[in-house]
């Protein structure tokens, strides 16, 4: 369906090699049609093992002893990770890899420019939408804000659509009447729109690595999963996302950023690669006053924001649910911070429908046997949201790179009230380690009514190399040991209690 003149090309055949249980010796062999032209690209294969034409014209491939396929936490999909051949027929003249991709993006303009069209029914809408004399990013930002479909219809499935006997957009102007459609309708919509206020916009190509990793040897033009755009303001691109529901202005869903891609242009696709994630654009903020009871128990409030990337993902989550099941999409979120038989309660939550803001949750909590009883003593864990949180990598050894969908920061400060008739006694030294990539530091302070506990987590890092995985572990050591550590309180003699 993407293909509409040109060279392009045609999957047939993908050989799995490597599976769940290791592979004593394999035989693979494939007959292609013999007046086609067949590449095929391989990747995790032994030394000098490669798929081989025999000259009856079959493609065979013989492997011996392939270790079995390794699950493990935080790795890249399996796709990106499994010893495989894909093979694939190329019609009409292809050259180099980059060649053939950008070929991909100018067939697909006609069908992509014929969408967003040029109507005067658009125009007359932007005229409605922004005023002549606002700032241009101000344009753009009430122009995104007109199109991205938080509370529209959408049509989710071709079999949706039929079903509720929507009918079909032809173009961005019946997207704009109707008010449904799919994430391609809606970000060709706003290029429609963008442009008809007199920016450069156009569709970018662009690979999800959710599921996969691009791979620019593999002819596969359905590698080109997703849409997103690109506008020019000023010296300045912006890719923007505004068919996914939700996403902020400025921000990318992050499978698709730090992705190559391709402009769609009439004349020649356009590579270009999309913006790397920052882990300021997901950062979880948790703020709070809790109060220790002198049977170790803890009950107070806390405040926790989720920003960017954080946001989104928990309203993409419960994007099917009403006002109650957000609230215990979040409430069992929440209970998963605290140890067994904490009770939470979700008070409050804030700007769940506007994706410019920061998703914030109130809640309270309640605690027992939070800190641990010695004698006249309390020990009460720094790590207030980290007690059930697992060392993400106990084991020594690693077989695959460690893959982070995105960068993220933590940042806790959290007032702990002593209970009435003790003192703190202790305190453990502040921690601090890491840098670049990975940063971790952890501190305690008096304060009059009792600790004043901060700690902050950042992780810059995407895809680590499994040679690094010693260094990242034993990064991840400090920080569970950091989130382990208590601070003293002692009950105070009747002598000593005002």
């Amino acid at each position: 369906r993407y293909i509409v003149k040109g060279a392009h090309s045609m999957p047939t055949d993908h050989w799995i090699v490597q599976h769940e249980l290791s592979t004593r010796r394999a035989k693979f062999s494939i007959r292609p049609i013999p007046s086609a032209r067949i590449r095929w690209a391989w990747m995790g294969l032994p030394k000098d093992v490669a798929p081989r034409r025999q000259f009856d014209g079959t493609i065979q491939l013989e492997v011996e002893n392939i270790a079995a396929f390794q699950e493990e936490e935080y790795m890249p999909p399996e796709n990106a990770l499994k010893s495989r051949v894909d093979f694939f027929y190329v019609l009409g003249y292809v050259g180099s890899n980059e060649w053939f991709w950008r070929q991909q993006a100018e067939q697909r303009a006609e069908g992509v420019e014929k969408f967003i069209g040029k109507s005067k029914r658009i125009k007359r809408a932007v005229a409605k939408i922004i005023q002549p004399d606002d700032p241009p990013e101000t344009k753009l930002r009430k122009l995104y804000a007109r199109v991205l479909p938080r509370g529209l219809r959408r049509e989710k499935t071709e079999k949706e659509r039929k079903r509720k006997k929507l009918k079909e957009n032809k173009n961005a102007e019946d997207v704009l009447k109707r008010r449904y459609g799919s994430h391609y309708d809606f970000n060709r919509l706003f290029v429609a729109l963008a442009r008809a206020a007199g920016f450069e916009a156009a569709i970018v190509l662009v690979p999800r690595r959710r599921d996969h990793f691009f791979q620019e040897n593999v002819l596969d033009a359905s590698q080109l999963d997703s849409e997103v755009v690109v506008v020019r303001l000023g010296e300045e691109e912006l890719y923007l996302d505004p068919g996914t529901p939700y996403t902020p202005f400025g921000l990318l869903p992050w499978d698709r950023t730090g992705v190559k891609g391709f402009q769609v242009e009439k004349d020649w696709g356009l590579p270009v690669t999309t913006p790397e994630p920052r882990s300021a654009d997901a950062l979880t903020e948790r703020r709070g006053t809790l109060k220790l009871g002198e049977d170790g128990s803890l009950t107070g409030k806390v405040q926790v924001t989720f920003h960017g990337q954080e946001a989104l993902k928990r309203r993409l989550a419960a994007i099917e649910k009403d006002k109650l099941g957000r609230r215990k999409q979040l409430e069992e979120e929440v209970k998963g911070w605290f140890p067994a038989g904490a009770k939470v309660e979700i008070e409050k939550v804030s700007h769940w429908e506007d994706p410019e803001e920061p998703l914030q949750v109130e809640f309270t909590v309640e605690v027992p046997e939070f800190a641990v009883s010695a004698g006249r003593r309390l020990l009460v864990p720094l790590g207030i949201f980290q007690t059930k949180e697992k060392h993400p990598f106990e084991h020594a050894k690693r077989v695959h790179p460690i893959y982070f969908r995105y960068p993220w920061q933590e940042k806790d400060e959290v007032i702990l009230e002593v209970p009435t008739g003790y003192q703190v006694e202790a305190m453990p030294e502040a921690q601090k380690t890491g840098s670049g990539d990975v940063e971790y530091e952890i501190s305690c302070e008096k304060q009059p009514s009792g600790l004043q506990v901060r700690r902050r987590l950042v992780m810059n890092a995407i895809l680590v190399p499994q040679k690094q995985y010693p260094a990242l572990r034993y990064f991840f050591s400090k920080v569970k040991a950091g989130d382990e550590q208590h601070a003293v309180l002692q009950a105070m003699e009747l002598g000593q209690r005002q």
